[in-house]
């Protein structure tokens, strides 16, 4: 089944590459929103050993909190905001890439056991989380008319991941921390749409990447 939709999937392309009206643009530019980039992924999976291992937390160990009980709470996102530019080889293939960042901020909350007796989740402190991606690509076009295209995209890259944790100042001996890991990231999307005018576009892209899962964005073509 999964051969046979793969296979129905790739005439679709070839025939509608085939047949459409071929219109002929050098560059695009655009910018772009999305939601659920890898970074965003990437950071909750990274929450349970980040704020564990931190200095943040072991620097309050002894004042009465449960260091195996950490929460976040109150937060404030950013949503994956890119710029993005391709220049085109030839009909099908266009070469380029785009620029990504998303951050997260958001309040740390510890454990902390009651002297008459249970427990109440205390907040501790804050933390941040920046992400700026750099995403060469290719952009490889199965339809380009002069109103409506229809694409895909691949691209393997490189991801800034700066986390940032800061303690209460109420906390006399605190210790805050910080971490910046460059990792390798990559781009997945299978279904690009854009339309609109000769010149500016409206577009949408469904895949896996630093822009987002789901992307609404602009487009100059010039």
């Amino acid at each position: 089944m999964k051969k046979t939709f793969a296979t129905v999937v790739v005439t679709l392309m070839t025939t509608a590459a085939a047949y459409a009206q071929y219109y002929e643009t050098k560059n695009e530019l655009s910018i772009s929103v999305g939601a659920g980039a890898n970074s965003e992924i990437l950071s909750g999976m990274k929450d349970f050993t980040s704020i564990t291992a931190s200095t943040l937390i072991t620097g309050i160990a002894t004042l009465g909190y449960e260091t195996s009980h950490m929460t976040y709470k109150d937060e404030t996102y950013t949503i994956p905001i890119a710029v993005s530019y391709y220049r085109h080889l030839n009909k099908t293939i266009a070469l380029g890439g785009y620029v990504a960042y998303n951050s997260l901020k958001r309040d740390a909350y510890a454990r902390k056991i009651l002297s008459a007796g249970g427990s109440e989740d205390e907040k501790i402190g804050k933390a941040r989380n920046t992400n700026l991606s750099l995403m060469p690509s290719a952009k490889f076009h199965w339809v380009r008319t002069k109103n409506f295209g229809f694409y895909s995209k691949l691209g393997v890259g490189v991801l800034f991941s700066m986390e940032k944790q800061e303690a209460d100042s109420r906390f006399k001996d605190r210790k805050n921390y910080t971490q910046t890991d460059v990792l390798f990231d990559f781009d997945i999307t299978p279904i690009g749409l854009d339309f609109g005018s000769t010149v500016f576009r409206g577009f949408l892209e469904l895949g896996m990447g630093e822009q987002g899962i789901g992307v609404l964005g602009l487009r100059y073509k010039f």
